[in-house]
């Protein structure tokens, strides 16, 4: 059972197991976002990332930002903040056909930002999914 799959351009597939959703801008009442608020924002969705789940690498998809000129100085992020762990089958499996036969997979957590929260892969990050170095990114996890 998986939340969603993709099918990568290698024909790998990955599937979603699990996904945090949040608000880019939880909290803020006042102001413009800027550069460095949205620096800041990227590197804590990575820091969330890596408390939630210490044991698997981490890969965060860098952002769209939307300026805001020339009305406002600043720039926007895409309104939702995703955090979540996709599972394919071991990696390097060609070159080792044991990793077939035991309980092994392969994970990785992505981090991204996306314009809504009607899909749970926006179509904005979906080409920054496909295009994901698996074989390079993911660890194999053994499942016993």
């Amino acid at each position: 059972m998986f939340l969603a799959q993709v099918e990568l351009p290698s024909g790998r597939r990955i599937r979603l197991s699990e996904l945090r959703l949040s608000l880019t801008y939880t909290g803020m009442v006042d102001g413009v976002p800027c550069v460095e608020l949205n620096d800041l924002l990227v590197a804590r969705l990575a820091q969330r990332a890596e408390r939630m789940f210490p044991a698997l690498p981490i890969h965060v998809i860098p952002p769209l930002r939307t300026s805001l000129r020339p009305r406002l100085d600043g720039e926007r992020l895409p309104a939702v903040s995703c955090i979540g762990v996709f599972t394919s089958d071991p990696v390097e499996a060609d070159n080792d056909p044991a990793l077939l036969s035991e309980l092994v997979i392969s994970e990785l957590t992505v981090a991204w930002f996306q314009t809504d929260a009607s899909a749970l892969i926006g179509e904005d990050v979906l080409p920054s999914i496909l295009s994901l170095r698996w074989d390079d990114l993911a660890k194999n996890t053994a499942l016993l």
